[in-house]
């Protein structure tokens, strides 16, 4: 049995982030995350939003002239309880979202494609901040748990689960639109 190690990171907000991950100099990976998000306070300390996901991941191999291509999308609805303590709040975030997600792998003369309905569970606690009147930094550690599960049966498709410990840091822009 072989093991590898990869190089991997990304740079964003909890809004966009790009990513890249260099195993070595004949595979070439890309990766895009849209996570918007919307919603609105109802009562003091407790806000509920929509969360949405628009992921792509790319890799393609000049070695062999194979290429992989995952697209996911989701939405699921959040929930964001504040406790003020002097100028910063405590937090504990939480979620859900349901998605598709589309696989494809090719190499010469095969192409493969399966489609996976996609579930995730989020729990995070963390640190509130007010920048000013219209911007918040939040820093969060959670668990994130996802989970895949092949909606045609397609070509080895097989069910999948990937969990574990979540760092977020991330802005949040207030928008005062006088409707509440």
């Amino acid at each position: 049995m072989a093991s590898s190690l990869s190089l991997g990171g990304a740079w964003g907000s909890e809004f966009m982030s790009v990513g890249f991950l260099k195993s070595n100099d004949d595979y070439k990976e890309r990766i895009i995350n849209l996570m918007p998000s919307g919603g609105v306070a109802i009562v003091d300390n407790l806000a509920v939003r929509l969360q949405g996901l628009l992921a792509s991941y790319t890799e393609t191999s000049s070695i062999d002239d194979t290429e992989y291509h995952s697209g996911t999308f989701g939405f699921g609805p959040y929930v964001t309880y504040y406790y003020p303590i002097g100028s910063f709040a405590l937090m504990a975030d939480g979620g859900v979202m349901v998605g598709r997600e589309t696989y494809r792998y090719s190499y010469p003369g095969s192409e493969y494609e399966n489609n996976y309905n996609a579930f995730v569970i989020e729990f995070f606690t963390g640190i509130a901040k007010n920048i000013n009147q219209y911007v918040q930094l939040n820093s969060c550690v959670g668990y994130s748990r996802a989970s895949w599960k092949p909606v045609d049966g397609g070509d080895g498709a097989e069910s999948d689960v990937c969990q574990g410990l979540v760092i977020k840091v991330g802005f949040i822009i207030i928008l005062d639109t006088g409707l509440f």
